[in-house]
């Protein structure tokens, strides 16, 4: 068993990042606290600077000149309201600027609070640091920075067919086909190759909604892998994964959706991402 802690109080959600030739962790108890060594691997940790906010992740890019830290919060009312946080250091760790949203993320209009634990994760190569974001009611898109966070640019993986979808307004007359949304499982993952290229992968699900709870439930049919990366192009000239009905291919929608119906959509075309078009 560990002999030792770093923290003295009970936390969760640890990330940790090289710093220099030592590291930097960030882990959450009331909120996020960051924890430095200067060897990687030995020695004390030492407590920096603290957060209110929690579930964070944090990365470094300029040999640890940079620290990036992305944390959240959820609604006191513990509804489904969530923010999301983003802090950046310039003096390896020692100082962070002011708490703010993630740069180009417009989480109160946009995204709608929608952007929770766990939706975000990091990744960098030199200068360079990507942020994805993706969570089953909202676009899949990462913001990067190709100069350690001094400027920024955003890209969408793919447009969600429903945003800020709520299960509950179903039957309050919203009419779409609610057992054939096919959309990410929550679960998603981004790299930076030695050229720049962005890679990125998420689980496949299907939503099914638990009857007349509002709620929903997508382990039933979670399908496999998608994988994409920035050097795609679609048959727009954009980058993102278009939805059904935006390709050439899915002219024939009618074929197969005659016989299997599990795949029509509102009016006869889902507007989600399909397997069948994926695999």
């Amino acid at each position: 068993e560990p002999t030792e802690r770093i923290e003295p109080e009970r936390s969760g959600w640890p990330s940790i990042a090289p710093l220099g030739e030592g590291e930097i962790m960030a882990s959450h108890s009331s909120g996020t606290n960051i924890y430095k060594r200067a060897t990687k691997g030995q020695g004390e940790w030492v407590k920096g600077v603290s957060f209110e906010h929690t579930w964070p992740k944090i990365a470094t890019t300029g040999n640890g000149q940079y620290v990036h830290v992305v944390n959240g919060e959820q609604d006191p009312s513990n509804t489904l309201l969530n923010t999301v946080y983003y802090y950046r250091s310039t003096d390896g760790g020692e100082t962070f600027s002011a708490e703010a949203y993630p740069p180009l993320v417009d989480v109160e209009g946009e995204y709608n609070y929608n952007i929770g634990a766990d939706d975000y994760v990091i990744a960098t190569n030199g200068d360079n640091i990507a942020i994805l974001f993706g969570g089953i009611t909202y676009d899949i898109f990462y913001i990067i920075s190709h100069d350690n966070g001094e400027t920024w640019e955003k890209q969408v993986v793919c447009k969600h067919p429903y945003p800020s979808f709520d299960w509950s307004m179903y039957d309050q007359g919203l009419t779409v086909d609610r057992d054939t949304i096919w959309w990410e499982d929550n679960s998603h993952s981004i790299a930076i190759d030695d050229n720049g290229t962005v890679h990125v992968a998420f689980g496949l699900g299907r939503w099914v909604p638990a009857s007349n709870t509002g709620t929903y439930s997508y382990w039933p049919y979670t399908i496999g892998i998608v994988y994409w990366n920035s050097e795609y192009v679609n048959e727009q000239g954009g980058h993102d994964i278009p939805l059904f009905g935006d390709w050439s291919g899915d002219a024939n929608w009618q074929e197969w959706t005659a016989t299997d119906p599990t795949h029509n959509g509102t009016n006869g075309v889902s507007s989600s991402l399909m397997d069948d078009r994926l695999i």
